[in-house]
């Protein structure tokens, strides 16, 4: 009887704490919700965006040579075609286009857009923009430099004539149009203080030290600098919200905390080109082994601050086109495939028969950082039986010794285009003189395939082949940063072509 009694007093017990811990959990729980709510209602959004530069020249989209002005030009002016985030192409001014033969265009361009005049944008404004573009020094003068004639055939509709065929010419279509009345013929120079452009912002006003631009929802402030230190130093005191930069040393400036970044690819890609006629390059295995052995990631890491990016294949790395490889750098594997063939370590040195890995590396005495990593280079190879002989020769002898392709193997480098183009490095009379029929077959085929997947298809099979050849290695590429402070909200994917995708999310928290 007791033991029943002493039950029901310990179950009734703990029936009564579990209730009073329940309340009790629901009550803070309460209490720190309405801690949120309360810091909620106090938060603030503010749509004014703090944008700070350097090195402004002119608001001029197209006689601007600085890039942060290239970048915000893209607010306020529109292009025939635009560059989406994974480098697809994109109509902006354009309703529709078509090849008529590999030298002849058709462009239709939208009915109704307006300027910011409110006058109709139509095909004058972009004859007007096109024939002046070609005669005078613009960083888009070699969009259209191949451009032979213009026929207006309607206000919208217009026919572009070429002197030679252009593969992927579209991609070419992405330059700034520009209002025919308020722009000088033959310079192009403005003809008003504050331009009228026809995109989603227009600029509101213009001093020496800030550009105003606005649009239905948001306001940007881009504020003019002398100097990077300014530029970083206001960063760091909130007086700018972000900023863009390709400097692989911004820590110096910004140190780690309360600074985010954003990067993204930039254009600059350095790689070993390789003599695939000298008798012993010849043979893809001796590249592959070559290219297991060089460790980027510590090159990177050595040289370049551990910043620059790892790349694969001559295209964008955020291109839709783009084929993610797995690492490269494995000694075991290179030692494999040296085995296979008959190669032997011989006193520290992979020899065959009479023959040695022994190469010449050339290299332009002028770039520094290029010897430093032809040093990285030399060191790694040796440490698994290859030697390597660095000649740093001078700006005249190294490009005679490219264009003859008087090298074993040459440490350079190649500017990305915005297209896809692969003819530099695989066409006929290419500047690593490598050829195979099925990639010339490819490259041919692709200049009609309009289809994303198609081309996307045909693309990977010539990286797979790139894979197996190894004609060349791909070493890095440069890096773009957004640089922003806490305060700054939003999404910040970008690419080389364009910051400012999502800028129309931004918002900054004010308390």
């Amino acid at each position: 009887m007791k033991d029943k009694v002493f039950k029901i007093i310990f179950f009734t017990s703990a029936i009564i704490m579990i209730l009073i811990a329940s309340a009790i959990v629901y009550l803070n729980r309460k209490k720190d919700y309405n801690k949120v709510v309360s810091s909620s209602s106090n938060l603030k959004i503010s749509k004014e965006i703090n944008f700070g530069i350097t090195e402004f020249d002119t608001i001029n989209p197209v006689l601007t040579t600085n890039i942060d002005v290239q970048y915000i030009s893209k607010l306020v002016f529109r292009q025939l075609i635009n560059i989406s985030t994974d480098f697809k192409i994109e109509n902006d001014l354009v309703e529709e286009y078509s090849k008529i033969n590999d030298k002849t265009y058709i462009i239709k361009l939208k009915p109704n857009v307006k300027w910011q005049n409110n006058d109709n944008l139509n095909a004058e404004d972009v004859k007007f923009t096109i024939e002046n573009l070609k005669i005078i020094d613009s960083i888009y003068s070699e969009n259209v430099k191949h451009i032979k004639n213009i026929e207006i055939i309607d206000e919208y509709t217009m026919k572009l004539y070429l002197d030679e065929e252009i593969n992927f010419f579209e991609y070419l279509l992405t330059f700034p149009i520009l209002n025919h009345n308020y722009y000088e013929e033959k310079t192009l120079k403005s003809k008003t203080k504050i331009p009228i452009g026809s995109g989603e912002y227009s600029i509101t006003n213009i001093s020496d030290k800030e550009i105003i631009l606005k649009n239905e929802n948001t306001k940007m402030i881009v504020k003019i600098y002398d100097n990077s230190n300014e530029l970083y130093e206001a960063l760091e005191k909130e007086n700018i919200n972000l900023l863009c930069t390709q400097n692989i040393e911004y820590e110096n400036y910004t140190g780690k905390l309360g600074i985010n970044n954003n990067q993204s690819s930039g254009r600059e890609i350095d790689y070993i080109a390789i003599n695939n006629k000298n008798k012993i390059l010849a043979d893809k295995n001796i590249r592959k082994a070559i290219n297991c052995l060089i460790d980027r990631k510590k090159i990177i890491y050595n040289i370049y601050n551990n910043k620059y990016l790892q790349i694969n294949f001559p295209i964008n790395i955020e291109s839709y086109l783009y084929k993610e490889y797995s690492e490269n750098y494995d000694v075991n594997k290179a030692k494999e495939i040296l085995l296979d063939e008959g190669w032997e370590l011989k006193n520290d040195v992979w020899q065959k028969n009479s023959n040695r890995l022994e190469f010449y590396l050339l290299v332009n005495v002028n770039n520094k950082t290029r010897c430093e990593v032809a040093e990285q280079i030399k060191k790694q190879l040796l440490e698994n039986g290859i030697v390597i002989n660095i000649i740093e020769a001078n700006d005249y002898y190294y490009n005679q010794k490219l264009e003859y392709q008087n090298y074993d193997m040459a440490l350079t480098g190649n500017i990305l285009s915005v297209a896809p183009g692969l003819s530099t490095y695989f066409g006929e009379n290419n500047i690593l003189g490598y050829k195979n029929d099925e990639i010339l077959s490819i490259l041919n085929n692709v200049k009609s395939i309009t289809n994303e997947d198609v081309l996307k298809e045909q693309y990977y099979r010539i990286q797979e082949i790139f894979e197996e050849e190894v004609p060349f290695i791909t070493l890095y590429v440069n890096t773009n940063f957004i640089l922003y402070n806490s305060k700054i909200k939003g999404d910040f994917l970008h690419n080389w072509y364009n910051l400012f995708y999502n800028v129309n999310n931004w918002y900054v928290e004010k308390n």
